[in-house]
């Protein structure tokens, strides 16, 4: 089994495929963004990641990974949630890897998925994330960061040549 990393080589902010509304994240990159917040005034920031780079051989595992850290605040009857989806058809549907609700306390972590059905052609695959908050008090701050799919591959059989 050979394993291969590969990382996002673009990113769009605000990512147009999520509506009209969001504001762009805080110094996005093509694997992160930094710490970004939103309130009143700012209620939705997004970011999409894309242009994996291909992998050669029967994939048998496809892992999503990053690196993400939050904090917020969501009184009496307000709400706030930080959400990280995939897409392995190019951005035609999507699966959510994580989702926090109501988020009130600051709090560390990566994400860990495995990606079924197993995707042979990486190049399809898309992240995305969204921070939004609603109501006058709710805040939320959320970054990403080392985004990145983990690929392990099926060793090819020797050829033996007569």
């Amino acid at each position: 089994m050979a394993l291969t990393t590969r990382q996002p080589t673009n990113f769009e902010t605000p990512d147009t495929g999520q509506g009209g509304g969001a504001v762009a994240v805080t110094s996005p990159s093509n694997t992160s963004h930094d710490s970004t917040t939103v309130a009143v005034g700012t209620p939705i920031a997004t970011c999409r990641w894309f242009g994996f780079g291909g992998v050669a051989g029967l994939k048998t595992v496809v892992r999503l990974k990053a690196d993400w850290t939050r904090d917020g605040a969501a009184p009496g009857g307000t709400s706030n949630s930080f959400t990280l989806e995939y897409s392995l058809d190019g951005g035609g549907s999507w699966a959510t890897a994580f989702q926090f609700l109501n988020v009130s306390a600051p709090a560390s972590g990566s994400a860990d998925v495995a990606l079924t059905p197993v995707p042979q052609d990486i190049t399809q695959i898309q992240i995305r994330d969204n921070l939004t908050e609603t109501g006058i008090t709710a805040t939320l701050t959320g970054a990403i960061s080392n985004i990145r799919l983990e690929v392990t591959t099926q060793d090819s059989p020797p050829v033996m040549l007569w």
